[in-house]
């Protein structure tokens, strides 16, 4: 599965690494069929359109511990630039080069990271 939050030349290329079978869901831009049909996938492109109801009933279902957010770290916002520097630290190599600086050779557990506003 490919979820394309870019669309473009990128959602094109998205088509090459599916499986036969795969699905490719947008949240840009249309899937063209034909192209899905020729790599033998599915593509649907997804829209949301999110109301103070379902809003409501997602804080709800959170409250209720229905839904629990995988949160890794809770920075203050006037820590921003050090929660960036710590999620760069622990982004995956890119082109066989590690990620420079010190202590980038760990890998922590995945999780968001939240800033703090109030």
């Amino acid at each position: 599965m490919v979820f394309d939050l870019i669309g473009g030349d990128a959602q094109k290329r998205s088509f090459l690494v599916l499986k036969e079978g795969g699905r490719l869901v947008s949240a840009v831009q249309p899937v063209s069929q034909e192209e899905a049909a020729m790599h033998h996938v599915s593509g649907v492109m997804m829209r949301l359109a999110p109301s103070g109801d379902v809003l409501g009933r997602i804080g709800r279902m959170l409250e209720e511990g229905t839904i629990r957010p995988d949160v890794a770290t809770v920075y203050a916002l006037q820590d921003a630039a050090q929660a960036w520097k710590d999620i760069a630290g622990n982004l995956p190599r890119v082109h066989g080069m590690p990620p420079s600086g010190p202590g980038t050779a760990r890998r922590r557990s995945h999780g968001k990271i939240v800033l703090r506003v109030a």
